[in-house]
């Protein structure tokens, strides 16, 4: 079993803190062998803190002048999730879901409030083991849902995300790896800008990662 604690900024990737609270992190995992020698892990964790949020003028719901939403700038982020691994041998699959509050503007758009989110995923995937051209192909199907504010957006705009993604990874060496992934996507607008309720959007997208190990 591992266990890991840490402190961070709280303000996501590349962000200066503007609190000076510090979110606070646990995490623990227990692994599971299988008499076949499958390998299947699970574990949870959770975080607590105050995230500052940005603001900026929004048109509230209904038109009218943008007005700055009212509220603390300074939010409880907090949240809770678990997860499990089974690792493919050949077959694997696995999943995470999360849930807790975090800051999100209001349905009125004039505030901006301590909100509900939650989601997860749902992964599986096959190892097709290569004995000239590769190491591994790793065809992958993945689903995953999300509800809740965008906190990195200004004024932290409800999001809702439903997305479906196809692909494979292809493991030439230990080395170098290329990922191919296709992907349905339908997710609300992050700007919360006009006099309309968020617009769903909707669109698909092909994304290709070449990575080198070293």
């Amino acid at each position: 079993m591992g266990c890991a604690i840490g402190v961070y900024n709280g303000q996501t990737a590349n962000q200066p803190e503007r609190n000076d609270d510090k979110h606070v992190i646990v995490r623990a995992g227990y692994p599971y062998e299988f008499p076949n020698g499958q390998v299947l892990e699970m574990g949870a964790s959770a975080y607590r803190g105050m995230f500052n949020v940005t603001k900026a003028p929004v048109v509230p719901v209904g038109g009218g002048p943008a007005v700055t939403p009212v509220g603390d700038n300074n939010i409880r982020d907090q949240r809770v999730g678990a997860y499990f691994v089974l690792y493919p041998q050949p077959f694997g699959l696995q999943g995470e879901y999360t849930y807790g509050e975090g800051p999100q503007l209001s349905a009125d758009r004039r505030s901006i409030d301590r909100s509900d989110l939650y989601g997860g995923y749902v992964q599986a995937m096959y190892n097709l083991k290569c004995s000239k051209y590769c190491l591994s192909v790793f065809p992958f199907v993945r689903y995953q849902e999300y509800y809740g504010g965008k906190k990195h957006e200004a004024n932290s705009p409800r999001n809702v995300v439903r997305e479906l993604e196809l692909g494979f990874e292809y493991q030439f060496n230990k080395y170098l790896e290329l990922t191919a992934m296709y992907t349905f996507t339908q997710r609300t607008s992050a700007l919360a800008t006009g006099p309309n309720p968020y617009q769903e959007n909707y669109g698909n997208l092909i994304r290709f990662q070449l990575q080198w190990n070293y």
